[in-house]
């Protein structure tokens, strides 16, 4: 589902972006406080932002979000910031990657809030920092051995 209304607010430029090598989409839009906003998606990796790995695809999503009353606009994943795309605790990349849509007989599937049903993948990519511990923790794990 897109979580149209609980966009997350785009702050900051597009350095260090998270989609570089990789072309992709996003959908954004602005609240009623005109503020940009990305489309997003609840996952089990919590409300994430939805990119699509075609640009027809993304296309789609805004042109049945349009119908719906709702008005996108179709950006380049790779100009939004990476902080957008921060998980829950901030020390990891997540985004729910639209890889096509749902279809049976030749025909879309549709939801019942009237968009179509969307096929895809969470990719999240933890943070390169160390895992470190304090003393006491290691003298724990020594004692398990």
């Amino acid at each position: 589902m897109l979580g149209y209304g609980s966009g997350r607010r785009v702050e900051g430029r597009g350095d260090g972006a998270f989609f570089t090598g990789l072309p992709a989409w996003v959908l954004a839009f602005r609240d009623r406080n005109d503020e940009a906003r990305i489309v997003m998606d609840l996952t089990e990796a919590g409300c994430v932002v939805v990119c699509f790995a075609s640009k027809v695809d993304a296309l789609i999503a805004a042109t049945c979000l349009r119908r719906m009353g709702r008005y996108c606009t179709v950006l380049p994943a790779g100009t939004i910031p990476a902080q957008q795309f921060r998980d829950a605790d901030g020390r990891g990349l997540v985004a729910d990657v639209h890889l096509g849509w749902a279809t049976c007989g030749g025909r879309l599937l549709i939801r019942r809030d009237g968009m179509p049903a969307r096929l895809g993948r969470v990719m999240h990519h933890w943070a390169q920092e160390p895992f470190r511990c304090k003393q006491p923790t290691m003298t724990v794990l020594k004692d398990c051995r």
